[in-house]
């Protein structure tokens, strides 16, 4: 066993910069589901949630509104 990895050194290979991930404006990411943000998925599932259990809408958040409208066209 290494001393190093014993004693729990964790040494760099090699030096790089965390990437950061652009967020892109809201119109585009509505579009299309594989630049969805956790947060955008907690709108759209929570809207989902509420359009089943016809739960008057209760936020303007624009994902929000798209799961809840998606819930409500099953009952319609």
């Amino acid at each position: 066993m290494y001393p190093e990895y014993y004693e729990e050194f964790h040494y760099v290979d090699r030096a790089t910069e965390p990437v950061e991930r652009e967020i892109l404006p809201i119109a585009e990411r509505i579009q299309n589901q594989n630049l969805w943000h956790s947060n955008d998925w907690y709108y759209y599932d929570k809207g989902k949630v509420d359009g089943d259990l016809g739960i008057p809408s209760q936020s303007e958040n624009p994902f929000y509104q798209m799961g809840y409208k998606k819930a409500q066209a099953k009952y319609q």
